[in-house]
C-alpha cells in the first residue's frame, strides 16, 4: 500500500491500483491517511479471505511446523473481524464493498474516475489452509 502510494507520487500524481490482502493490508493501514493527505488518486483492492493466507501457505510447506495437524495460531483475521470499510473512513477514504464479481470492474472505474483515493473491498473465499 505504501508503495502504491510512492509510485503514484513518482509519476506526477498518476492513478494506481493497488491489489493487496487483508492480511497485508493490516501490516500497514496508515497508507489510507498517506494517499488522502498526498492527495494521490490511489484505489486500494483489498482481496478480504479473513485469514494471513501468505502464512498459512508457507507453514503447510514446512514440514516442522505441523500446521496441517495442529492448525494455524493467530492467522485468521476474524474476532474480531475488520471493517476495511470504516476504517478507509475514519482515514478520509471513500469505500466500496462489492459483494458480486460482475461488480468489481465497474467499482474499479469508478473509483479510479473520481480521481482521489479510494478503498474497494471484495469478499473472498475457498482459500487453501482453511
Amino acid at each position: 500500500m505504501p508503495a502504491a502510494i510512492g509510485v503514484s507520487l513518482a509519476r506526477d500524481h498518476a492513478p494506481v491500483l493497488c491489489m493487496v490482502g487483508d492480511g497485508s493490508a493490516m501490516y500497514s493501514p496508515q497508507a489510507l491517511w498517506s494517499a488522502v493527505h498526498e492527495e494521490v488518486p490511489v484505489v486500494f483492492v483489498v482481496l478480504n479471505n479473513l485469514e494471513y493466507g501468505i502464512l498459512k501457505n508457507f507453514m503447510l510447506s514446512q514440514p516442522q511446523y505441523n500446521a496441517k495437524e495442529h492448525g494455524f495460531l493467530a492467522m485468521d483475521i476474524c474476532q474480531p473481524k475488520v471493517d476495511f470499510q470504516s476504517l478507509a473512513r475514519s482515514m478520509g477514504v471513500e469505500s466500496t464493498l462489492v459483494g458480486s464479481h460482475r461488480k468489481i470492474s465497474e467499482a474499479v472505474e469508478a473509483a479510479l474516475n473520481t480521481g482521489k483515493p479510494h478503498l474497494i473491498e471484495i469478499a473472498v473465499t475457498g482459500v487453501a489452509g482453511k
